[in-house]
């Protein structure tokens, strides 16, 4: 997912090229692994995220812009108590396609019987 970064460092020599891979890895699993706890636990604030996957806000932070970046998480504003919240939602292939097309596939699931019309 990093690969920007991989092609930017992913060059140099020895160790430092291993370490650039290696940062690049853990990273991609991270993203992973936040996006997979996303879709588990949809609707949590960045704080309430960090805290139940347990990291620091700021790292939580930093891979959510990434995974905003790749497209595959929504931001919801919300206000609750007079608070101002942003809330974290998984945004899966079908929340791309436009109404005419979600209606086309399922009429089409229906028809082949995949779903109960």
């Amino acid at each position: 997912m990093q690969t920007a970064q991989l092609e930017k460092y992913g060059h140099l020599p020895g160790t430092l090229g291993k370490a650039v891979e290696a940062r690049v890895e853990i990273g991609d699993r991270n993203m992973q692994e936040l996006f997979s706890f996303i879709s588990k636990h949809e609707g949590l604030s960045i704080y309430a995220l960090s805290k139940k996957i347990g990291w620091s806000i700021g790292k939580t932070n930093y891979l959510l812009g990434k995974l905003d970046e790749l497209d595959v998480i929504k931001k919801v504003q919300k206000i609750e108590n007079n608070r101002f919240q942003l809330l974290i939602y998984p945004k899966f292939w079908h929340d791309s396609l436009p109404i005419e097309s979600l209606k086309e596939l399922k009429e089409l699931m229906v028809k082949k019987g995949v779903v109960k019309g």
